[in-house]
């Protein structure tokens, strides 16, 4: 079987899971030096184990979560063919050592949730207006005849908002504070400000100083065993 694309055996390989009531998540990814993707894999969610080294923590407060990965050998992977610039499967077992969850779990599996434009532009509006998220949930739920039938979580909407709020902060805060401190030095020569940007060209420390703070700093101040 091949594909013209690697992301369309994601695709195909997640729709078979979902058929087949399991899910999948990304295992590796392999590049040649001029970046293009020469093999992917992918494998059942409850492939591997969960290192010891959390479940063995003499501090913890809280006990370990279920455990979820049993070591499961189901995998599917691809692999570029140079002669026809297609993605072959080269790899895929089937087999599975544990039950399945069933058609009723398959939508709360996160290779089966997505949060679409559409969902995104409406959740938005709502948020925009004070409507909290888990009532947001709770009328979707019912629009849609069941939390079931959503195709998404509350965990999920409640990323989408925190995402989106990152980048209106990112796009928004910062440029709006230099440019209001930019404005300031230029109406005021004693005004004065500084700041610098991290490796991402985020900001990442700002120092300002007005003409209070320049006279409250040269005013000297009362010791205080002065009568």
């Amino acid at each position: 079987m091949t594909f013209d694309l690697h992301e369309d055996g994601e695709t195909f390989y997640n729709a078979y899971a979902k058929v087949n009531d399991f899910s999948i998540r990304n295992y590796n990814m392999h590049k040649d030096n001029t970046g293009i993707v020469k093999l992917r894999k992918w494998v059942c969610s409850k492939e591997g184990y969960r290192d010891t080294k959390y479940l063995d923590m003499e501090d913890r407060i809280r006990g370990p979560q279920a455990l979820t990965r049993v070591g499961c050998p189901a995998v599917f992977s691809v692999t570029l063919e140079r002669s026809s610039g297609k993605y072959l499967v080269n790899n895929f077992v089937s087999v599975h050592n544990h039950p399945m969850i069933g058609p009723c779990g398959i939508p709360f599996f996160r290779s089966h949730r997505k949060v679409n434009s559409s969902d995104k532009a409406s959740a938005n509006t709502m948020h925009k207006v004070g409507i909290k998220t888990s009532h947001i949930m709770d009328f979707v739920a019912q629009q849609f005849g069941g939390y079931e039938s959503v195709g998404y979580m509350q965990k999920d909407l409640y990323n989408h908002f925190t995402a989106q709020r990152n980048i209106e902060v990112t796009d928004g805060d910062a440029e709006g504070a230099l440019a209001y401190l930019c404005a300031k030095a230029k109406n005021d020569p004693l005004f004065y400000y500084k700041y610098d940007v991290d490796e991402q060209n985020w900001l990442n420390n700002l120092f300002w100083r007005d003409v209070t703070c320049r006279t409250d700093y040269l005013i000297p101040k009362p010791c205080i065993n002065d009568k």
